[in-house]
């Protein structure tokens, strides 16, 4: 499948939301790259610009790089898709063979699609995006959204992480014989000044905020999922107050006993 030749940024075939954002080597503080590949690797993307001779030329040049703006995510989505849905985008997306419209028909309701899903052309992107549409069968995963939705994020930090990841698909495509490598090279050279931004940005929240969106997945279920209930904390509410109603309950038997013994004594 071709892409056009005037949008060199990843468009993944097939779906990788166990994924980590390359925005991880700011939060860690170096430049060291841990399995961190929006592509995963493989043949899970294709790219404009992924030629055979690019094996030994990575990093490749981003100068005039044209990428799409990025779009703010909707508000107000949480729950929009059920524990159950999740589950399912997590299991196709663990099939290598599996695309991103094998990920739309398995979906069981329109509010979970719509979460999930937009086009590159609508007026907000969520977490993954049709690029250009989705009849073309591309898509591209959007990072950002979960920077710019979650508690601590905002609309800058989301677009600059997004548009960070952009500059190291683009310059290091999968067709790199060492893309790790690429990235790290990457990472103090052609895409720097992009990282910058990301700090810039998003400021010292970016750790608590890796914290939240971490793998694709994880900012999915931020995004989309339900809001989640700490079971242990209310378990240890409960304690608590059983604990403490016993309690009551026995100072109230001890002054039953008191009087008792006050009224045999007279």
């Amino acid at each position: 499948m071709k892409w056009r030749s005037d949008a060199p940024y990843a468009r993944a075939l097939r779906v990788c939301l166990v994924s980590i954002p390359l925005v991880a080597m700011l939060v860690a503080g170096t430049i060291a790259v841990v399995g961190a590949s929006a592509s995963c690797g493989g043949d899970s993307a294709v790219y404009a610009d992924a030629s055979a001779d690019a094996a030994s030329n990575c990093p490749l040049s981003v100068t005039g790089l044209k990428t799409p703006t990025w779009k703010p995510p909707k508000k107000g989505t949480v729950g929009a898709c059920t524990p159950a849905e999740l589950d399912i985008l997590e299991q196709v997306s663990s099939n290598p063979d599996k695309g991103f419209t094998d990920l739309y028909n398995a979906m069981t309701s329109d509010a979970c699609r719509s979460c999930v899903f937009s086009t590159e052309s609508d007026a907000t992107w969520q977490p993954i995006v049709w690029s250009p549409t989705m009849a073309s069968g591309g898509a591209f995963l959007n990072f950002g959204a979960c920077y710019a939705f979650t508690t601590g994020g905002s609309n800058e930090c989301g677009a600059a992480v997004q548009n960070n990841q952009f500059c190291f698909d683009a310059a290091c495509p999968v067709t790199c014989s060492d893309r790790e490598n690429c990235l790290n090279v990457a990472g103090l050279s052609t895409c720097a000044s992009l990282g910058t931004v990301v700090r810039n940005a998003c400021g010292p929240a970016i750790s608590p905020i890796f914290q939240t969106c971490g793998t694709f997945i994880d900012g999915l279920r931020a995004v989309c999922g339900p809001v989640i209930v700490d079971a242990g904390s209310d378990a240890g509410d409960a304690s608590t107050t059983d604990a403490s109603d016993a309690s009551d309950a026995s100072d109230a038997s001890d002054a039953s006993s008191d009087d008792a013994g006050d009224a045999a004594d007279q």
